[in-house]
């Protein structure tokens, strides 16, 4: 094995030993992926587990007509409660906050409150998108039904004050922040509020943006890996078609792209 001066690994034989020490454990994982994939097309069609199809539509409807639409209300309900809780919270800290006790008065507690808040309102204003499209799948033939047309209505009521409340919540916690960090000048309401409110941003703060986007990368591709798996089976097994597939590969598409060009982008300011 070749080695520099200082008896070190060349850059070529550390990559190669590299690669050795990491492909046994990719061909295993590419086995055991190929053969689940066998035995659980052997199962479905020895079971007959693409009936199941049939069953899971239905249940998806039942829910979507039934349950969907009180669920965005109590979203509707639920989310302003604890957010305000949250923000208010953290305001009777900022309201007595100056930079000679920051300690004292927690303001990294402050900080958090209104990361949560924020949190559980960019949550709720996705997940109010899914309940209102299940509330769709009982069709024109649900709506015209006695319950069906008053459900409807209170999902899209509940899901518009869902995204009513996330908005208003969330410009008081941006609000909040730019009390303490006065040199963040950026408005919820402003079309470019991401690239002002990093472009405010000191070098420790672009630091931490760009740990937690790497992490957020790693999920995505990570759940975009799984759940396409497990469509292009569901899309033989129990007939649901190429569409959910085609989202989440687009999904997946521009996280990477997205990620890429930033890469590129860096790359060349340097």
């Amino acid at each position: 094995m070749k080695t520099n001066d200082n008896g070190q690994l060349s850059v070529k034989e550390s990559i190669r030993s590299e690669n050795r020490k990491a492909i046994p454990v990719f061909i295993l994982v590419i086995v055991v992926s190929i053969l689940a994939g066998f035995a659980i097309g052997y199962f479905s069609v020895r079971f007959g587990i693409y009936s199941l199809a049939g069953r899971l539509k239905d249940a998806g409807q039942a829910f979507g007509s039934m349950i969907a639409p009180w669920l965005l209300l109590l979203e509707a309900v639920a989310i302003p409660i604890i957010s305000v809780v949250l923000y208010k919270r953290a305001n009777k800290i900022i309201a007595g906050w100056s930079e000679e006790d920051e300690e004292s008065l927690g303001l990294e507690l402050a900080e958090r409150r209104l990361s949560y808040a924020i949190w559980l309102t960019s949550a709720g204003i996705i997940t109010s998108y899914l309940l209102l499209a299940a509330s769709y799948t009982a069709g024109f033939d649900g709506i015209e039904s006695v319950l069906g047309g008053p459900l409807l209505l209170v999902a899209i009521v509940s899901f518009l004050a869902v995204l009513v409340e996330a908005i208003l919540i969330q410009q008081k916690c941006v609000d909040a922040a730019k009390r303490l960090y006065p040199e963040k000048k950026a408005s919820v309401y402003d079309m470019r509020f991401h690239k002002k409110w990093l472009e405010s941003c000191d070098e420790a703060e672009k630091a931490e943006i760009g740990m937690a986007s790497m992490a957020a990368y790693k999920a995505t591709n990570g759940v975009c890996s799984f759940l396409s798996v497990v469509l292009a089976l569901s899309a033989m097994l129990l007939d649901i078609g190429f569409l959910p597939s085609l989202s989440v590969c687009i999904v997946w598409l521009v996280n990477m792209s997205a990620y890429f060009k930033g890469c590129v982008k860096n790359t060349k300011a340097k």
